[in-house]
């Protein structure tokens, strides 16, 4: 009777003691779960990597856009300043190639004729404007006084109307009825213009004609030629020349003589 009790209890204790097969069954499973936990992580890490590396990848990407963006812009906007200078040297060029070139030309061998002295009659000199450019000067005008002596060592200088100075090559700048006496013309290229300066409210007397030939004819002009050169520029010319009553018979240049310039405070205004 007390050996089938002992028996039962080693049956129960064989019974839930673990088989070998149930314990590899769930070492199986264990390892399995760790392989695939492990496996999971192993692949998550993989791609947070391959992110990282397509994030660094697209930055990289996007920062040589940029450089060659703004190194494309830089080559970009130093060949626009290339080209502007280019074209600003070009129409300087240009500009100083075929502008209008007025100055004082020669007529019958004379670089100024003075016309006989006449009573009641002004002084009259013949002046030869040409324009030796290739494009015609216009808004020609010349600003003069003419000087002639009145006793020994002392001239007397008449001025027709007083100097207006052309500031624009638009004329509609200009009021024009506040300078009845503006003379102005055109002068094509390689042509010459013949103009008459005098003094229309100082005429002579017999007296001053045996004057001025007892004192050597001694009669100067001096003035500016001002002129528009074709490219909305006004050019300004100086001039002084003066009689000489010998063999010559002609007007030579004053020690100034002529330039292609006139003195500060004088001429046009200043251009940009």
């Amino acid at each position: 009777m007390d050996e089938e009790p002992h028996s039962a209890n080693k049956r129960n204790k064989r019974e839930d003691a673990p088989s070998p097969q149930r314990q590899n069954d769930a070492e199986r499973i264990i390892a399995a779960v760790e392989q695939s936990r492990d496996a999971i992580l192993r692949g998550h890490h993989a791609d947070r990597d391959q992110n990282e590396r397509d994030n660094q990848r697209s930055r990289n990407i996007a920062w040589a856009t940029f450089i060659g963006v703004c190194v494309y812009a830089s080559l970009t906007l130093l060949q626009y300043c290339n080209m502007q200078e280019s074209l600003k040297h070009t129409k300087d060029a240009l500009r100083i190639t075929e502008r209008a070139y007025v100055n004082f030309g020669f007529a019958d061998g004379k670089f100024m004729r003075l016309l006989p002295l006449e009573v009641n009659k002004p002084i009259v000199v013949a002046v030869h404007l040409q324009n030796s450019g290739r494009l015609p000067a216009t808004r020609v005008v010349i600003n003069y006084g003419i000087s002639r002596p009145i006793k020994p060592g002392m001239t007397e200088t008449l001025q027709p109307s007083p100097f207006h100075h052309g500031s624009s090559c638009d004329p509609r700048k200009d009021v024009l009825s506040k300078h009845p006496d503006w003379v102005e013309s055109i002068i094509p290229a390689n042509a010459v213009e013949t103009r008459y300066l005098f003094v229309p409210t100082h005429k002579l007397s017999s007296a001053d004609i045996d004057t001025i030939k007892k004192l050597g004819s001694e009669i100067a002009v001096v003035g500016f030629v001002e002129y528009c050169d074709g490219f909305d520029r006004v050019q300004c010319m100086s001039f002084c020349a003066s009689y000489k009553d010998d063999a010559r018979k002609d007007f030579v240049p004053c020690l100034r003589g002529i330039t292609d310039y006139c003195p500060l405070g004088f001429g046009p205004p200043e251009q940009k």
